[in-house]
């Protein structure tokens, strides 16, 4: 198997962030707005993913009434083909959860390592396997971090 390209794990990220809403919309309920409206309200305001992040930040808030945002970024996708019997996937996360006008973070989680290894997945995408069998159990782990915080 060939490592993949980034282009093959360009969609990793927005997955990630989807089942992590879907997660904590599980957890708390319908106070989470979900990831379409999120979309809608970005492009109904204008405001590109290109457009600048506080800028984008401080719109959305205001306009989606919530009381708290999550930001975060996959720091590194790592894969290795090569051990014996199994593949070995490593995503590393940093995200936070702010309070609405505040700077200082309820919580966060710098370069959080998540490693999964799977049994050579022939004939499957490097991509599918990390969307399929790792990344679930990356969002439920950071749903319930997140639920913790927040006192629920």
């Amino acid at each position: 198997m060939t490592d993949p390209t980034k282009a093959e794990l360009s969609s990793i990220p927005r997955n990630l962030s989807d089942i992590l809403n879907e997660k904590l919309a599980e957890k708390l309920g319908k106070s989470v707005v979900s990831s379409k409206e999120l979309k809608q309200t970005l492009d109904d305001l204008g405001l590109s993913a290109a457009a600048d992040k506080s800028t984008r930040q401080a719109e959305l808030v205001k306009r989606l009434g919530v009381g708290y945002t999550l930001e975060g970024d996959v720091d590194r996708l790592e894969f290795d083909g090569n051990t014996v019997l199994s593949d070995k996937y490593v995503l590393i996360v940093s995200a936070r959860l702010v309070k609405d006008g505040s700077t200082s973070p309820v919580w966060k989680t710098s370069a959080k390592r998540f490693y999964k290894k799977v049994k050579a997945a022939k004939g499957r995408a490097v991509s599918n396997v990390f969307i399929e069998e790792q990344l679930p159990e990356i969002a439920e782990s950071l749903a319930d971090e997140i639920a913790k915080a927040l006192g629920r």
